[in-house]
């Protein structure tokens, strides 16, 4: 069960416009791109691939409305991820 604050692994399953889309335990969840990198990003394909496993944190979550929000970018400076 997905819990705020909780790492977890995210699979790449697809790209839109603006951001990457991922699955969390069969849970389809959008990230834009804010959220994925302190960097400038033009293309999301040319830096992640479909089926690359990423560590996110779950930063909002609300079973009623079904949404999830997580990001990535906090994880790119402070060493390794301990799951």
């Amino acid at each position: 069960m997905l819990k705020e604050a909780q790492k977890v692994i995210a699979k790449v399953i697809g790209f839109n416009r603006r951001s990457l889309v991922v699955e969390i335990g069969g849970i389809t969840v959008n990230v834009p791109l804010e959220d994925l990198s302190y960097e400038w990003i033009d293309e999301l394909s040319d830096k992640y691939k479909v089926g690359q496993e990423l560590v996110v944190r779950v930063v909002e979550l609300n079973r009623k409305e079904k949404h999830v929000r997580v990001i990535k970018r906090c994880y790119l400076t402070h060493g390794p991820i301990v799951l």
